[in-house]
């Protein structure tokens, strides 16, 4: 999946050795929820593996497949990725091929010393879409998301508590998500 923003993939790679738990659970209604295990497998590829329940069906794994083709270079080139989201065609998304590039560009000011990064890209499946996403840094470990996947609008704080702890409040068209994303990094990777 070469890494995600909310929903939408971005050219950003999932270091090797890293291991990423993201719980996202539905708070507005309470009838659906998604987890995520992700990994760098090797220099280029990333693996996401996730479970979805939504009211009233049962609970589907699956798992997204990215390769990432060059890392988004602050202010100069952007990060290219292809890849496969839900490759077992269980979600109801369904299976679906993607190409994006991720524009990185550096903010330093006396609130913010970090980056802009503007993902654009084009998915194909049983729908074609393009899509785009941004990841806007509001004041020290506070970001903004928002991204179009082509359906729907999906927007949200990201709340950087820790480096290995981020917290979101998201929200996708009538619902809200509550979301917990802890990272850790194995040694010897």
């Amino acid at each position: 999946m070469a890494d995600r923003l909310i929903d939408i993939p971005i050219a950003r790679k999932v270091p090797v050795g890293e291991f990423r738990l993201d719980a996202q659970l539905e708070a507005s209604r309470i009838r659906s929820d998604r987890f995520f295990l992700a990994t760098g497998i090797n220099q280029n590829f990333d693996i996401e593996f996730r479970t979805e329940r939504t009211s009233p069906g049962a609970r589907v794994g699956t798992f997204d497949v990215g390769y990432n083709l060059q890392p988004p270079i602050t202010d100069l080139a952007p990060g290219m990725s292809i890849g496969v989201q839900d490759a077992l065609d269980l979600t109801k998304e369904g299976r679906r091929a993607y190409a994006v590039v991720t524009y990185r560009q550096g903010v330093a000011d006396d609130s913010v010393n970090s980056f802009i990064d503007t993902s654009i890209g084009i998915r194909f499946g049983r729908h074609t879409f393009p899509f785009i996403g941004i990841d806007l840094p509001i004041a020290g470990q506070l970001h903004g998301l928002v991204e179009h996947n082509g359906e729907r609008i999906s927007a949200g704080l990201e709340a950087r508590i820790l480096p290995t702890f981020k917290v979101r409040f998201l929200w996708q068209e009538h619902d809200t998500i509550l979301s917990a994303q802890y990272s850790i990094r194995l040694k010897g990777f």
